[in-house]
């Protein structure tokens, strides 16, 4: 975690298949898979860590983003960063551009170059990556019988006139989101349970579908190809599956009519598993109702071996179940206290992704050292289910395919392998702001004095902790995580930062 590129978001999203040079260089955000990470970093200059700046481990060669930047290029910008913009799409900052909207959630196609978000209100919004005027707008609720064709053309009309393009859109074409927003502002639309969006999540592999889950608790599914007069896009399937908090979504593997939810329900935490092509009775296939803490992310893993669903929760604690004993509610492995605080974020490598990562063992603690309260003794959280069984003393192996990281409200991250149900590395204040005045003295000094049960320092183990963050510094929330296929782990966290994490070539065998 050496270099870091400065953003004005919390999360981010970024394109599957790499766009053009200028369209890369306009990307505004960052999540998805990137399949040519190392041509990214190489025309990227990266501004230091300032952590890495104080401790010496910053140099003008990594300033540079490695051998793509010459002391030319560095004297001609005078040693800063070359600032973002955005390109093509047309002007206009009325609705649907992306100085008008506020967005809470993100979803990056799994092929082509385009992105959804969630805005603020009731609206979703497809984008092409580089440009600031969305291509169409999507609304949570089933098409009005009763909407007037004309009516809506000329809602059409006013809303192309405001975003400074031409004539009205004719029905079924790619409008934008400025006219479709005019078309959903003129039929007045109000989706019950909806709020505002929640999650976003693309059908695998085509993204044919896609579809989004509201903080009320409703859910909504769209097809990208169907659009309505004026470029906006009605549902074609809507329920309310969880009872008064929506927060997560994904699909069930490569179906793209059944999917996850995760929320809290009226008798407490709730994750459930729905499919929009069965009767309305039917509709839910199974539940895990009335936990304490409401789960927060969630990710189906190994779709090939029969689906291991891994949910977080408020309380940091990370979950594992057969998805096909979903209903029985048996878990295969619990890890307490995973995050200090709620997990915010999750993401993997996926079932196809080749490589074993060699694990370091963990260090050896003398027995007369406290233990810190809460994780086990070498500093890391445990698995409940498997803490009876003896740690390996050696190195062992990691499939990359088993792997997930998450990411947590205190702004550490962590790397987990679902066949042992061990936490294998982790990184406390991976996103992180330093504290001034009177709360970062006091701060510091309840750093310095130790944690723990005994009051004694709390273990760290030098083998997979990066370096450590001044003690000043509080950790943040990490909004997004971004698995890179054989290269390492991209994070975002509202301190407005996007760091890059390398899986150590010494570490990773792609050759398996």
């Amino acid at each position: 975690c050496n270099f870091t590129l400065p953003i004005s978001l919390g999360a981010y999203v970024c394109p599957s298949v790499r766009p053009s040079g200028a369209a890369w260089a306009a990307c505004p955000s960052i999540a998805g898979h990137v399949p040519t990470p190392k041509s990214v970093l190489h025309h990227v200059r990266w501004t230091p860590d300032p952590w890495a700046m104080m401790s010496g481990g910053y140099t003008d060669e990594a300033a540079g983003g490695g051998a793509g930047a010459t002391s030319a290029d560095q004297a001609a910008d005078g040693g800063m960063p070359p600032s973002l913009s955005y390109g093509g799409g047309g002007g206009g900052s009325g609705p649907g551009s992306v100085w008008s909207t506020s967005t809470c959630a993100l979803a990056s196609h799994p092929e082509r170059d385009i992105y959804l978000s969630g805005s603020s209100g009731q609206l979703v919004y497809q984008w092409r990556y580089g440009e600031h005027s969305s291509h169409s707008a999507y609304v949570p609720c089933l098409e009005p019988h009763s909407a007037s064709a004309a009516a809506t053309l000329a809602a059409a009309a006013r809303g192309r006139s405001a975003s400074g393009g031409g004539a009205a859109v004719p029905a079924g074409a790619m409008g934008s989101g400025a006219a479709a927003a005019a078309v959903a502002t003129a039929l007045d639309l109000h989706p019950a349970h909806w709020g505002h969006v929640a999650a976003l999540s693309y059908s695998t592999p085509s993204g044919g579908r896609f579809a989004g889950i509201g903080d009320c608790g409703l859910v909504a599914m769209w097809r990208t190809d169907v659009l309505g007069v004026g470029g906006l896009g009605y549902a074609d399937w809507t329920h309310h599956c969880v009872g008064r908090h929506g927060r997560s979504i994904c699909f069930v593997g490569d179906s793209s009519s059944q999917f996850l939810v995760a929320g809290q329900g009226d008798r407490g935490g709730l994750v459930g598993w729905w499919d929009s092509l069965a009767p309305p009775s039917a509709a839910c296939v199974a539940e895990i109702r009335g936990r304490k803490a409401v789960p927060t992310v969630l990710a189906l893993m190994r779709p090939d071996a029969g689906g291991v669903l891994v949910f977080g929760d408020e309380s940091g604690e990370l979950v594992a179940t057969d998805l096909r004993m979903m209903s029985a509610r048996e878990f295969i492995w619990t890890i307490p206290r995973v995050h200090v605080g709620p997990i915010t974020a999750i993401s993997q490598w996926g079932h196809s992704a080749p490589g074993i990562l060699n694990v370091a063992p963990p260090p050896l603690t003398s027995p007369t050292a406290p233990a810190a309260a809460g994780v086990g003794a070498t500093g890391r959280p445990q698995s409940s289910s498997l803490s009876h069984q003896p740690q390996p003393a050696g190195p062992f192996q990691a499939r990359m395919c088993n792997l997930l990281a998450t990411g947590g409200r205190d702004g550490s991250l962590a790397l987990v392998d679902i066949s042992s149900g061990k936490v294998i590395s982790s990184m406390e204040r991976a996103h992180c702001t330093t504290r001034t005045g009177l709360p970062g003295l006091l701060a510091a000094a309840a750093a310095s004095a130790g944690s723990g049960v005994g009051g004694g320092p709390r273990p760290v183990d030098r083998s997979v902790a990066r370096r450590s963050r001044p003690s000043g510094a509080s950790g943040v929330t990490v909004g997004g995580l971004c698995c890179v296929r054989d290269a390492g782990l991209l994070s975002c966290g509202t301190d407005g930062v996007v760091r890059y994490h390398p899986l150590s070539p010494q570490l990773l065998d792609l050759r398996r």
